[in-house]
Parts: structure tokens; C-alpha cells; sequence
């Protein structure tokens, strides 16, 4: 027999460390997709909507067993205000705003491509008169294997600054503690400037070298 779907209304995650650093959804529905019943697998239909936008996909697990984790997933999101986001800003350590849409695919590994738009990215230090990066966009492709980030593309386009990032993040459980190996450039219109970069140190205490 198939199991039942589940409907779930303003929920709220939080975390035994900073339980005001939450996650909060709207609405949530998880329903059998049932042609992948009939070959012999569990998968369910996820829709959710949270922070002003919505999510929709689908999780498949090996069998029919929950107990083991998914074979693959897919998440499509769009229109999130990441600016509503406790559990975001906390994670990263400073403020960023703008509207979050993209994909989310899981097969072992995984894979992250989104875009930000009409947003801005609170920097802990100036950074050439700059207290915040305020872009048009960004837009970005992550993939993360054996606790390692893989920034493949990362680039911020504004009106007075452009930047353009790759490398690699070392995941630590505290996100703020993850290590940092990234190279780029950055273009600022105002001094009509662009200059190569490498950033280390850690998430929350970034250290930068300009070239």
C-alpha cells in the first residue's frame, strides 16, 4: 500500500546552539509519486512555499525503506526573500538581501546553481570605502563532495562593482569555521580599477591579498 501524503502549515526548525538562528515554512506538502512506486522505489512530490516564494521537487530513496538516505533529489526554488532567512544570516555571519531562485541537485553529491537578484552582501571590513556590496545579481554554481565546497562559478555584477570568485570551501560543521582557498577578480567602475584576488582564512574571518 502506498503511504499517506502529509500537509504541514507554519513550521518552524530551530537549533539547540542559537534556537532564534531558525528556519521557517509557510507550508509544506509531501505527497507518493506514484509511477516510482510501481517500479519498486519510495518517492515522494515536495511543495513548499516559505520566506515570499515557493520550492516544488522531488525526493526518490534505493527502495521502499526510509531508513536509507535518498538515491536522488531535486529541488527547484524561486522568489525567496533571504533577508527573512535567521538561520541564513547566522550560518553566514553578516547580512545579505536580495530574491534566491534555483536548483538543487542531489545524487551522492551534490549540486547548487542559483542566482540573487537586486540585492547587497554586508562586508566585515570596508573594503575600499565599501561597507556592503550592492549587486544587480549574482549568480552562482556550487558542488560539494567529501565535506569539500567547489565554488565553480561565483560572480556579483553591480553598478559599481563587479567580482568574480572560484575555488574551494573545507565544510566544518560551524559554517563560519570552514576554511577558505579562493581566486578571482574585481572590477570597481569608480577607480576604474580591476584587480586579481585570493581570499583565506575561514568563512567568518576572511583574509584578503590583492595582485
Amino acid at each position: 500500500s502506498l503511504p499517506p501524503g502529509l500537509k504541514l502549515e507554519n513550521i518552524t526548525f530551530g537549533f539547540r546552539e542559537n534556537p532564534e538562528a531558525n528556519i521557517r515554512v509557510e507550508k509544506f506538502t509531501m505527497m507518493p509519486r506514484l509511477l516510482r512506486y510501481v517500479s519498486g522505489r519510495s518517492a515522494f512530490a515536495v511543495n513548499a512555499i516559505a520566506y515570499s516564494g515557493s520550492l516544488k521537487g522531488f525526493v526518490d530513496f534505493p527502495g521502499f525503506s526510509l531508513q536509507q538516505p535518498p538515491a536522488k533529489a531535486e529541488i527547484i526554488f524561486d522568489g525567496l526573500t533571504i533577508e527573512k532567512c535567521a538561520y541564513l544570516k547566522d550560518k553566514l555571519g553578516r547580512g545579505i538581501t536580495g530574491k534566491l531562485g534555483g536548483t538543487f541537485i542531489f545524487t551522492g553529491d551534490s549540486q547548487l546553481d542559483f542566482t540573487i537578484q537586486k540585492g547587497s552582501y554586508q562586508l566585515l571590513e570596508s573594503l575600499f570605502g565599501f561597507e556592503r556590496l550592492d549587486f544587480n545579481k549574482v549568480e552562482g554554481q556550487l558542488t560539494i563532495k567529501g565535506g569539500v565546497l567547489r565554488i565553480v562559478k561565483l560572480r556579483l555584477t553591480g553598478d559599481k562593482i563587479n567580482c568574480s570568485l572560484k575555488g574551494e570551501i573545507m565544510l566544518k560543521s560551524d559554517l563560519k569555521n570552514s576554511e577558505i582557498n579562493l581566486n578571482g577578480t574585481m572590477e570597481i567602475a569608480s577607480l576604474n580599477k580591476k584587480m586579481s584576488m585570493l581570499l583565506t582564512g575561514t568563512m567568518g574571518r576572511v583574509q584578503t591579498k590583492y595582485i
